[in-house]
C-alpha cells in the first residue's frame, strides 16, 4: 500500500444526503402539482413555431462544425433555408443560400453552386412586389451566377446574366466587372470585335473611378481579361504588358498573380519559349495550391503536361494529366475536363493502350458536346426548384404530424400519471421519514470523515513502522466493514417487498384486508428504519479507506455489473465464499457462479487467487498472484 501524500489537502465538507432529502421532499410536491390541474392541449401554431426554431438552432450550430463532409453540409444549408422560408424570414433564407453558394464555390462544386444561384433567382422572379433588399439580392446573385457560369463553361448563361445586370441601376464596380467578363466570354467564343467593345467600356469606367484598394482589385481582373484579348489577336507584346501591369497593381494578391502568371505561360507556350512557359506554369500551380484555387491548378497542370508531351517526356506528361483529371472530376468542370480527356486519350494512343484510348476519347468528345447544352441545365434547375418546393411541403406535413402525436401522447401521459398520484404520495412520505434517519447518520459520517483526514495528516509525520501498523489496522477495519454489510441485502429485499405491497394496497377494495396490509407494511418499515444505512455505511467507509478502488476496477473490467462490483469489494476484504453467502443471503453455489463470471471478465486462469488479485486494486495496478 502506498503512503499517503505528504501535502495537506483541504476537503470541502458536504451534506449530500441532507440536500437529497430537501430536493425529494419539495420536488415531489412540485412534481405532483401539475397533475391536479386541468389538462391543456398546446396550440398548434405555438408548438410548430417552437419546433421550427429548435431545428433552426440545431442546423445553425451544426454548420459551425468544421468536420462536416461537403454533402452533409450542403444538405444542412438546404434544411436551414427551408425552415427560414417556413418562418417567413426571407432575409435569413437568402443569407443561408448565399453562404451555401460561397461554400460550394470554394470547395469547387461549381455546378451545384450554379444551381443554388438559379434557385435564388427563380424565387425573386416569382415575387409580384420587390423591396430594396430584393433588388440588391437579385443583382448580387445575377453577378455571382454570371461568374460561376463562366467557370463551368456555360458561356451563354453567363453572358445572359451579365447583360441583364447592365440593364439595372448598379454601382460602377459592378458595371466594370460585368463589361470585363462579357469581353472575356466573347473572346473565348472568338468574337473578338465584340470582346474589344466591352473591354473598352470597362476601361472607360475604370479610369473614371476614384483611386483606392477597390480600384486595384478591379484593375487586376480587367487587365488579365484585356491580355487574354490581345493573346487571341496574337499581339503578344501587348498581352504581356497588360499582365505585368496586373501583377504590379496588386503585388500582394494571390488571385491576381495566379491568372497573370498562367496567361504569361500561355503566351510563352505560343511563341515557343518552353523554358519560360514551364517556369510560369510551375509558379501558377504553387500559388493556386496555396490559395486553394483548384480550377486554375487543374488548367495549369494540363498545360504543363502538354509541354512535357511536346518534348516527348511521356512519363512526366502522364503523371500531370492524371493529377489534372482528378481535380477536374472533383470540380465537375466540364469545360476543361473534356479537353483533358481528349489530350490524355491521345497520350494513351502513344503508349499503345488502344482500347483505353478509344473509350476515353469517345467520352471526352461526348462531354465536350454536352458543355453547351443550356437546355439540359435549365431543365435541371427547374427540377431542383420543384424538389425544394416538395421538400418544404414535406417538412410542414412532418411538423403537423409530430404536433398531433405529441398532443395525443401528452393526454395519455396525464391519465396514467393521475392514476399513480396516490401511490407516489405514500411513497414520498415514506422516503421523507427514512431520510430523516439518514440525515442523522450523515452527521456521523462527516465526523468519521474528518477523523480519517486527521489520521492521514498525523501519518505523514510518522515513521514507516507506524505506517505498517496502520496497514494492519486498516485490514481489521476491512473485515469489520464486511461483517457489517450483513443487513444490506436484506434491506434491499425488504424495499422490494414494500414496493410490491403498495401495489397490492392500491388494488385492494376490502377495508379489512387494506387495514391488515397497512399494519404489515408499518412493521416492515420499522425494520427498514433500523437497517437502511447498512450498505451505504459500508460503501462510505470502504471508499474512504480505499480511494479509487471502483474506478480502477471499472478500468480493468468495464462490463462488471453492480452486484459483481460489490462481490469484488467483499473478496478484496479477505472474506471467503461461505462468509459472503451468509452476508448476502445467497447460496454458496450462487456466489461461486458469480466468482466464475468475474474470473472470465478479468480473464484470470484457475491458478490465480482471486482475493489476492482484487487486493491489488486496493494498492495500484493489478498483478497476477498465483497460489
Amino acid at each position: 500500500m502506498r503512503e499517503p501524500a505528504r501535502t495537506k489537502t483541504t476537503t470541502r465538507t458536504a451534506r449530500p444526503v441532507s440536500r437529497l432529502a430537501k430536493i425529494l421532499g419539495t420536488g415531489s410536491i412540485f412534481l405532483l402539482c401539475p397533475f391536479f390541474l386541468p389538462a391543456k392541449a398546446p396550440t398548434d401554431t405555438g408548438t410548430a413555431s417552437t419546433r421550427i426554431k429548435a431545428r433552426i438552432f440545431y442546423y445553425s450550430e451544426a454548420l459551425k462544425d468544421s468536420s462536416l463532409g461537403s454533402l452533409q453540409k450542403s444538405s444542412f444549408f438546404d434544411s436551414l433555408a427551408t425552415l427560414y422560408a417556413a418562418e417567413g424570414r426571407e432575409e435569413d433564407q437568402y443569407r443561408t443560400l448565399k453562404e451555401k453558394t460561397a461554400y460550394l464555390q470554394g470547395q469547387g462544386f461549381l455546378s451545384e453552386a450554379l444551381k443554388t444561384c438559379r434557385l435564388i433567382l427563380d424565387g425573386k422572379e416569382g415575387k409580384t412586389t420587390w423591396s430594396h433588399d430584393d433588388s440588391m439580392q437579385y443583382m448580387e446573385t445575377k453577378f455571382r451566377s454570371g461568374i460561376i457560369s463562366i467557370s463551368t463553361g456555360t458561356y451563354e448563361e453567363g453572358a445572359s446574366n451579365l447583360l441583364d445586370l447592365l440593364k439595372m441601376p448598379v454601382p460602377d464596380w459592378v458595371k466594370l466587372q460585368a463589361n470585363s467578363y462579357l469581353g472575356y466570354i466573347y473572346m473565348r467564343n472568338n468574337r473578338l470585335d465584340e470582346s474589344r467593345k466591352y473591354h473598352e467600356k470597362a476601361l472607360d469606367i475604370f479610369h473614371s473611378m476614384p483611386e483606392g484598394q477597390s480600384k486595384d482589385q478591379q484593375q487586376n481582373i480587367l487587365y488579365n481579361h484585356i491580355a487574354g484579348l490581345y493573346y487571341s489577336m496574337q499581339e503578344y507584346d501587348s498581352a504581356i504588358l497588360f499582365l505585368e501591369k496586373a501583377v504590379a497593381g496588386t503585388p500582394e494578391s494571390a488571385s491576381g498573380r495566379i491568372f497573370a502568371y498562367h496567361n504569361m505561360a500561355l503566351i510563352y507556350m505560343e511563341i515557343g519559349e518552353t523554358r519560360l512557359a514551364r517556369e510560369y506554369l510551375q509558379k501558377t500551380i504553387g500559388i493556386a495550391r496555396q490559395a486553394g484555387n483548384s480550377y486554375v491548378e487543374a488548367v495549369a497542370l494540363q498545360n504543363l503536361a502538354w509541354l512535357y508531351r511536346q518534348n516527348e517526356e511521356w512519363e512526366k506528361s502522364q503523371a500531370l494529366y492524371l493529377q489534372a483529371l482528378d481535380i477536374a472530376r472533383k470540380l465537375d468542370a466540364n469545360d476543361i475536363l473534356s479537353s483533358m480527356m481528349i489530350e490524355y486519350a491521345e497520350l494513351l494512343f502513344h503508349f499503345g493502350r488502344y482500347q483505353e484510348f478509344k473509350d476515353l476519347y469517345t467520352a471526352g468528345i461526348a462531354k465536350r458536346d454536352s458543355v453547351t447544352g443550356a437546355l439540359n441545365q435549365e431543365k435541371m434547375a427547374a427540377l431542383n426548384y420543384q424538389y425544394e418546393a416538395y421538400k418544404a411541403a414535406s417538412e410542414k406535413q412532418l411538423l403537423e404530424q409530430e404536433l398531433a402525436l405529441t398532443s395525443l401522447a401528452n393526454q395519455k401521459k396525464a391519465i396514467v400519471l393521475s392514476i399513480l398520484v396516490a401511490a407516489m404520495l405514500v411513497l414520498t412520505l415514506l422516503m421523507l421519514r427514512t431520510l430523516k434517519k439518514v440525515r442523522r447518520q450523515d452527521k456521523e459520517n462527516l465526523r468519521i470523515h474528518h477523523q480519517m483526514e486527521d489520521i492521514k495528516e498525523s501519518l505523514t509525520r510518522q515513521s514507516r513502522e507506524d505506517w505498517q501498523h496502520f496497514e494492519s489496522s486498516i485490514e481489521s477495519k476491512n473485515r469489520e466493514l464486511a461483517s457489517r454489510s450483513l443487513h444490506w441485502v436484506r434491506v434491499n429485499e425488504m424495499l422490494h417487498q414494500i414496493d410490491s405491497e403498495i401495489g397490492q394496497l392500491a388494488a385492494c377494495e376490502n377495508a379489512e384486508e387494506r387495514k391488515h396490509l397497512a399494519e404489515s407494511m408499518r412493521k416492515e418499515i420499522q425494520v427498514f428504519d433500523r437497517n437502511i444505512d447498512s450498505w451505504g455505511e459500508f460503501k462510505f467507509y470502504f471508499e474512504q479507506i480505499h480511494k479509487d478502488f471502483y474506478s480502477r476496477l471499472h478500468t480493468a473490467a468495464p462490463t462488471l455489473s453492480p452486484v459483481e462490483q460489490r462481490l469484488c469489494a467483499l473478496l478484496a476484504s479477505n472474506l471467503n465464499t461461505k462468509e459472503i453467502a451468509e452476508i448476502s443471503n445467497r447460496s454458496v453455489r450462487t456466489i461461486e457462479t458469480l466468482i466464475y463470471h468475474i474470473r472470465k471478465k478479468f480473464q484470470l486462469p484457475s491458478n490465480v487467487n482471486i482475493s489476492l488479485f482484487l487486493q491489488q486494486f486496493l494498492l495500484d495496478s493489478p498483478e497476477n498472484p498465483t497460489d
